[in-house]
């Protein structure tokens, strides 16, 4: 079967150090749309904006997740390899 990669490739190398100031935009959106969500503002009239910010949020979490995950993958198979 496939040998069981150790490490990085090359490609994976130069995308590690890109994902840690993705994760922190990330988590800077999820935390300013939660802000957001927090003022009752948005939820006045027919709480179309807060809806909307709503589906904003739940995007930007699953943003944040996938990247995560995918930073972590990366780093566990670093210290593997």
């Amino acid at each position: 079967g496939p040998v069981e990669r150790k490490g990085l490739t090359y490609g994976e190398e130069r995308e590690l150090p890109t994902l840690e100031p993705k994760i922190d935009a990330a988590e800077a959106e999820v935390a300013r749309l939660e802000s957001e969500l927090a003022n009752p503002d948005v939820w006045q009239g027919d709480a179309s904006q807060g809806r909307q910010l709503q589906g904003m949020l739940e995007s930007a979490r699953a943003d944040l997740d996938e990247v995560f995950r995918r930073w972590e993958t990366l780093m566990t198979r670093k210290e593997e390899g």
